[in-house]
């Protein structure tokens, strides 16, 4: 099945989750990646297929592509062009028996289309979808992240769990690392309250300070090689 990639924000590691599935799954599940909608001169697409060392043959083309850095509404608006939502959830619909990673942008309440407002969230539910969070650890996650995932189970979107991205901070002190620690320990027991048969995090990966080199991203992410991340996903 196709499954959505929903973050509790933007930059917190959706693609990071995105390129580390692909690397571990990608040629034993034949799984296919797709960014829908790119904003920026930055492409997705390319993190991913650089960081899990993938060919071409298992990356979509965006159906959007935008180079200003914003919101797809308002990145669509500067290039006086207009995303149709008709258009994409026809589209990832085409997805959804097939092994897909479909990697959203920006967090889930985040617009696509001004007029009327058609965000992330209205996506996957036409979509009928699921989804995995991605969430970060820093200051504010807690909030955020169960703000994202409330929203996603009172709108019946059936999320598979969360994984937890972390991006250490220039000379981080042991006081940063506790707080990173109590973020995922408090999100997770708040959200096995909520919903026992999430116990546990899909995983954890913790990135350095320092850009990383594909073959040390490599070595982060086998020991993330799981049944519970793969029962996941497919």
């Amino acid at each position: 099945m196709a499954i959505f990639v929903v973050g509790s924000g933007t930059n917190v590691g959706k693609t990071i989750f995105s390129a580390a599935t692909m690397l571990l799954y990608a040629h034993e599940k034949k799984i296919l990646y797709l960014k829908p909608i790119q904003t920026g001169i930055e492409s997705d697409t390319e993190t991913v297929k650089s960081l899990s060392m993938l060919e071409d043959s298992f990356f979509l083309h965006p159906l959007y592509r935008f180079s200003f850095a914003a919101s797809p509404h308002l990145a669509a608006e500067k290039e006086n062009k207009k995303i149709s939502t008709e258009y994409l959830v026809k589209e990832l619909c085409t997805k959804k028996k097939t092994h897909t990673i479909i990697e959203l942008a920006g967090g889930l309440m985040v617009p696509l289309t001004r007029t009327p407002y058609f965000t992330n969230l209205d996506l996957i539910l036409q979509v009928k979808a699921p989804c995995v969070l991605v969430a970060g650890t820093s200051l504010g996650t807690i909030n955020h992240t169960l703000l994202t995932y409330n929203t996603l189970l009172e709108r019946g979107v059936i999320c598979r769990g969360i994984f937890f991205v972390t991006k250490k901070e220039k000379n981080e002190n042991t006081d940063g690392l506790k707080i990173r620690e109590d973020n995922i320990a408090t999100i997770m027991e708040i959200v096995t309250s909520i919903s026992p048969e999430i116990r546990k995090p899909l995983g954890h990966l913790v990135l350095p300070y320092k850009k990383i080199s594909a073959h040390d991203f490599k070595s982060l992410v086998i020991p993330l090689h799981s049944k519970l991340l793969q029962n996941s996903l497919l």
